[in-house]
């Protein structure tokens, strides 16, 4: 077995969703070097407000939590587009339950009832097959036992790609995309809005809104990476 395993390695190595370097056997999605230095942005775990202040008289959110730095080029841009476009589903969950664990260990009361990602809409959900923002959610949920939501908000309208786009106009894109399903499911609760990367903030400013209008007691935000 460990010899057919070793010819399967050569014929098809797996390789880091990083680095692309190949992987050892004990290894899964991310080899040591980059698991252990996956570049922290620790928003939120140190009680940096940076990301805070993106929302200030905007919408009213409890706390930012950001669990990595986004950079163009580098290793957590690698890792997300390998999950977006290459359909690896598995490292959704994976670096979900890393960023579960990351909350976990840092000690910090993350008071909340459920998580909801950000939706994408039908288009590009039966394009692409699944919602990365789901997938991360899921494994934070594994991780903290805290419930997660996939149906009580929707993305109505398709919208443009945000890359490029200004703050403001990034506002615009997503003004009124998103409607409420079903409100009793957010009335009253405390809800951790879990999305991939924030960037100005625009799309979880409109989806925050539309949550507590319909009742949500207090947004936190759970950003995996944060590109400041």
């Amino acid at each position: 077995m460990e010899l057919f395993y070793h010819f399967v390695s050569l014929l098809f190595p797996q390789t880091c969703s990083a680095c692309n370097e190949p992987l050892l056997k004990s290894e899964k999605i991310l080899c040591t070097d980059c698991l252990i230095n996956l570049p922290k942005s620790d928003i939120g775990f140190s009680n940096s407000q940076k990301l805070e202040y993106r929302f200030l008289g905007k919408v009213e959110i409890k706390a930012v939590y950001s669990y990595l730095k986004y950079s163009k080029g580098g290793n957590v841009q690698n890792l997300l587009q390998n999950l977006k476009y290459k359909n690896r589903q598995d490292i959704g969950l994976f670096i979900g339950k890393l960023y579960g664990n990351q909350l976990i260990k840092t000690g910090i009361p993350v008071e909340i009832d459920v998580f909801i990602p950000i939706p994408l809409h039908q288009k590009k959900l039966l394009i692409r097959g699944f919602n990365q923002s789901e997938l991360i959610a899921q494994g934070l949920s594994e991780v903290t036992n805290v419930p997660c939501e996939t149906a009580a908000i929707i993305r109505k309208k398709a919208t443009e790609t945000q890359t490029q786009k200004s703050r403001l106009d990034r506002f615009y894109n997503v003004e009124d995309v998103f409607e409420i399903q079903d409100s009793l499911k957010i009335k009253g609760q405390k809800i951790g809005l879990v999305d991939d990367v924030l960037t100005t903030g625009a799309t979880m400013e409109v989806c925050a809104a539309c949550l507590l209008e319909a009742g949500a007691k207090e947004i936190t935000i759970f950003s995996l990476a944060s590109a400041i």
